[in-house]
């Protein structure tokens, strides 16, 4: 995997997990941020059959110290049959957008962290409606004159 930032080694600050089709991780321990090019992040897989693999990624860059995390699919194979054997390709991973949303499938471990998010910000926004909606403008007051009686000056 290749960031837009430096990013700090260690997989406290920097790591990849790789999910394989059957949604079971296998991704063999840390992710190494490569010392020469600190832009550059990889793990060792123990690779499964041809299907959807997913990448979830965690980095602290390391001019800001600023965390962020995301995910992102691949495939292999080409999901036809053949006699022949296909081999997997490499193939360049893009660049992870500061926010990135991460893409999730039916059988994606950590599926709930966009819902949770999605539902604790509804909640929020519905909290902040109810707060205007509720909040009352003062009652006009009508000042109350008293009669007024002529005063004898003299």
């Amino acid at each position: 995997m290749t960031t837009a930032e430096n990013m700090k080694p260690g997989a406290a600050n920097s790591n990849l997990l790789v999910y394989g089709p059957s949604g079971e991780l296998i991704s063999q321990g840390d992710a190494k941020v490569d010392l020469n090019n600190p832009e550059k992040m990889s793990v060792d897989i123990q690779p499964e059959k041809n299907g959807v693999y997913i990448v979830r990624w965690t980095t602290t860059s390391a001019a800001d110290n600023d965390p962020d995390q995301g995910a992102f699919v691949f495939t292999v194979g080409t999901g036809t049959s053949s006699s022949t054997t296909t081999q997997a390709q490499p193939t360049a991973v893009p660049k992870p957008a500061p926010t990135p949303a991460a893409q999730a499938t039916d059988n994606a471990p950590a599926n709930w962290i966009p819902i949770v998010t999605g539902l604790i910000a509804l909640l929020v926004g519905l909290g902040v409606g109810v707060g205007i909606g509720q909040r009352r403008k003062p009652a006009p007051t009508v000042a109350s004159e008293a009669p007024r009686t002529p005063v004898n000056q003299k």
